[in-house]
């Protein structure tokens, strides 16, 4: 048990580290030319946070309350958030904003993309394990939503 907590605590790191310098080239970035505009976020994206606090409410029920019910409902939540990533994304497509738009974009759909790669390995984990390491890889995703949507908004 000790072994998987420090490895998903290890993991974490990893991953924090990874989008914090991506998220640190992003700013930088956004200083050096005439061209970074900064992208429209749809509402819907917001939904996306309210998703993803309700999957870990649910999943920590989960936990204490020894339910399968709340495990999927965590975890339908969760597949729920992806579905609302690609409304968001062809809303942006929609809207002109692709991949290659301007700086902005490309690193809005690289980090969302990369978060939402690491959310579905937090799904197939929460399916296979009752571990309390992939719930607590399960929030730590959660609360790296929130901070990219802090950095998304912030950087304008």
């Amino acid at each position: 048990m000790q072994r998987s907590k420090t490895a998903i605590i290890l993991l974490l790191i990893a991953v924090g580290m990874i989008f914090a310098s991506l998220t640190s080239a992003m700013i930088v970035r956004r200083g050096l030319g005439g061209d970074w505009h900064a992208l429209p976020m749809p509402a819907i994206a917001l939904w996306n946070v309210l998703i993803l606090v309700g999957s870990s409410i649910a999943l920590e029920l989960a936990q204490h309350r020894n339910s399968r019910f709340l495990r999927l409902g965590a975890c339908t939540l969760g597949v729920l958030f992806i579905g609302v990533q690609a409304l968001v994304w062809r809303d942006l497509l929609l809207a002109g904003y692709g991949v290659s738009t301007n700086p902005s974009s490309s690193f809005f759909y690289l980090l969302s993309g990369l978060h939402g790669t690491h959310l579905i390995g937090g799904i197939m984990a929460l399916t296979v394990t009752r571990a309390v390491a992939a719930t607590w890889y399960w929030h730590g995703m959660g609360v790296l939503w929130i901070y990219l949507m802090l950095v998304f908004r912030w950087v304008e």
